[in-house]
């Protein structure tokens, strides 16, 4: 509406001369835009500039809405799962103020069978955002409400359930073939040891293992089957078996396989003895030798063959190819050297082969740190009543030591200190410490130098 009125006009010298309220220039008074004529006759006084700005102010900013807070939540229900074998699970709703002023919110329900965990009472910043805990105690559906000064409740829908969980029987699977042979089966029952509903899924993460079903609900049989169709090398295989269940937790299956080796004739076979070796030994010791024994298991000759490529085993005899007559045996003594090698474990793998036969020989060697590098100590025990330990302490000059290498206990009267390097002369001390953590003076200084 487009209100027009008459109205005097004053000059800037009739006003009051303290007052600077219409210092701006404004448009001419007598054309308002209003929406109520009571509004504009209320605003008409022309002989007051003071209260025509009070109004005019209000006009302005009198119908602006206050500052409010507004509380959403997220998720929009809340689902607590408790796992089988278990009295209790926690989930959490957070709440966020999405409004322009600072609201305190409270957590509020009726179920017995939930917790409010944390926090309490709440208040939230404009913007801001706070995560209430929950801990659901057994089964049951209801709902919470999150409420507040100023702002609407927000009802929380609330259900508490126990999870499904998955059962297998058997918890592992064996599996024994031939190369290039036939396909063997296993079968694994699945079972839901929990609550509700058990959707499942399984997968193997070999090729040579396949599954079917690959999924199902509650209750069901998976066929596993062994194809060694594409091995060509006998040996121990291994695979496992995932099974996966929404809300459940994951359960694996160990497999292994033997495959043995197929004859290029019913004839030809061998076997070895025995199937791996060790080397253990200081570091800088002699060399050491070990054995395998290759009997012929077949009705014909055979000629096998030694192969390996690890640095460490330095000789091979009688030779590296050996033939070896019907129900007889044949010997590779093998020698490893432990110079030049550091302190640790090292290991590879070894091949005898022959008549379209190839096996493994796994070989480890350890090397240990080499005893007259260490220093072995012994003192006589102190008898003072209030003693509670030792501590020892070296260095490699006379009277100079650093920190306790070890800090020993009353009832210790020895101590080997290993790691010492050859060519070093090293000087030892004890001392005794009390309750107090009190210590003594130093024991008498003793030396030893590592050759």
């Amino acid at each position: 509406m487009v209100a027009t009125e008459t109205t005097p006009h004053y000059s800037r010298e009739q006003r009051n001369p303290n007052m600077n309220l219409f210092s701006a220039p404004t448009l001419p008074a007598h054309r308002w835009v209003i929406g109520m004529d009571n509004v504009r006759r209320a605003c008409w006084r022309p002989k007051s500039g003071l209260v025509g700005a009070a109004i005019f102010a209000s006009l302005l900013y009198g119908f602006v809405e206050p500052g409010r807070a507004n509380v959403v939540v997220a998720p929009t229900a809340l689902t607590i799962g408790i796992p089988t074998g278990q009295t209790r699970a926690l989930g959490s709703i957070t709440a966020t103020n999405t409004g322009v002023a600072s609201v305190t919110i409270t957590w509020a329900d009726a179920m017995p069978c939930l917790y409010t965990v944390t926090p309490g009472p709440h208040t939230l910043a404009a913007g801001a955002s706070t995560v209430f805990t929950i801990e659901g105690v057994c089964p049951a559906t209801g709902s919470a409400t999150l409420s507040g000064t100023g702002v609407p409740t927000v009802t929380i829908p609330v259900s508490i359930t126990t999870v499904p969980a998955i059962g297998l029987n058997p918890t592992s699977l064996a599996y024994a073939g031939t190369v290039g042979g036939t396909t063997s089966a296993h079968t694994i029952g699945i079972s839901n040891v929990g609550g509700g509903t058990l959707t499942w899924s399984a997968s193997s993460n070999v090729t040579w293992l396949t599954l079917s079903p690959h999924s199902g609900s509650n209750a069901g049989t998976i066929t596993a089957t062994m194809n060694p169709a594409g091995m060509v090398l006998a040996g121990s295989y291994t695979a496992t078996v995932t099974v996966t269940a929404v809300g459940s937790t994951t359960k694996t299956i160990p497999v292994t396989l033997t495959l043995t080796a197929a004859s290029t004739s019913s004839a030809t076979s061998f076997s070895l003895s025995p199937l791996t070796l060790a080397y253990t030994a200081t570091v800088g010791s002699p060399n050491k030798t070990d054995s395998v024994k290759v009997t012929n298991t077949g009705s014909t000759a055979i000629t096998v063959t030694w192969a390996d490529s690890i640095n460490w085993l330095v000789a091979v005899t009688p030779g590296i190819t050996q033939s070896i007559q019907p129900g007889q045996s044949g010997t590779y003594t093998v020698t490893a050297s432990f110079a030049n090698l550091a302190a640790g474990s090292y290991s590879g793998t070894t091949t005898i082969s022959g008549g379209g036969i190839i096996k493994h020989v796994p070989v480890t060697l350890t090397a240990l740190t080499s005893a007259a590098n260490t220093a072995a100590l012994t003192w006589n025990a102190n008898s003072e009543t209030d003693l509670a330990g030792y501590k020892v302490y070296v260095g490699t000059s006379s009277g100079a030591y650093a920190a306790p290498i070890a800090t020993l206990p009353k009832t210790t009267t020895s101590y080997t200190v290993t790691g010492l390097q050859t060519g070093t002369t090293y000087f030892f001390v004890i001392t005794a410490f009390d309750t107090a953590g009190k210590q003594s003076l130093h024991s008498k200084e003793v030396s030893k130098t590592m050759y």
